[in-house]
């Protein structure tokens, strides 16, 4: 009985060695995971921001391009419109011109000599 229990006792701490071999391998698993996926990232990090930088600074140079074309678009578009707006007001002046002199005629009196047809 004696022997039994202490093969069992025996038997129990080699158990128990072995469990905390297998934690103490799994820990170090662990932290050389975590470290590669540290370096990993890193290395990403490391690609991507000067990529990312590249991106922007050339966005940034672009910029002004885009901001000249786009004030030229609109000083383009601008003196479309105001001359648009300028043949309108011409057009109505036409129009309006012949109105305003026979309205002035019948105002001061005279009237265009008009040659009525013969019936």
């Amino acid at each position: 009985m004696l022997r039994a229990a202490l093969t069992a006792r025996q038997q129990y701490e080699a158990e128990q060695l072995e469990l905390t071999r297998l934690r103490e391998e799994k820990e170090v698993r662990d932290k050389k995971d975590h470290e590669e996926r540290i370096a990993r990232e890193a290395a990403e990090r490391a690609t991507r921001e000067p990529e990312e930088n590249a991106r922007l600074e050339r966005e940034a140079d672009a910029r002004p391009v885009r901001d000249e074309q786009a004030a030229s678009e609109k000083r383009e578009n601008d003196l479309k419109l105001a001359a648009a707006e300028a043949e309108r007001k011409a057009e109505q002046a036409k129009r309006e011109k012949p109105e305003s002199e026979q309205k002035a005629g019948w105002q001061t009196g005279h009237q265009f000599d008009v040659a009525l047809p013969a019936h």
